[in-house]
């Protein structure tokens, strides 16, 4: 019985594994010469009406630092492809 509930949970943490890597990431994997430069990517933040502070790599996204409209700090994920934003954090 011992062996058999062991067998279980390695099975069953081997088959959550990748969902648990994989909970951070905001955007999906792509080729890195493809991405947008962050010039670009700062460019679309401000046209969106965000102050940008500093713009950087972060869980496969290009993370945005800086201040909304109303002057309230924000992280905001844009996929480095598309630079469609993928995630706005207060």
């Amino acid at each position: 019985m011992m062996k058999m509930t062991c067998a279980f949970l390695l099975t069953l943490s081997f088959a959550l594994a990748p969902g648990l890597a994989s909970a951070d990431d905001i955007c999906p994997a792509t080729t890195k010469s493809d991405w947008q430069s962050a010039d670009a990517i700062a460019a679309k933040a401000a046209e969106l009406g965000y102050v940008v502070r500093k713009v950087e790599e972060e869980h496969g996204c290009w993370e945005v630092k800086g201040t909304d409209a109303a002057g309230a700090r924000v992280e905001v994920y844009f996929h480095p492809v598309t630079a469609e934003v993928m995630k706005v954090k207060s």
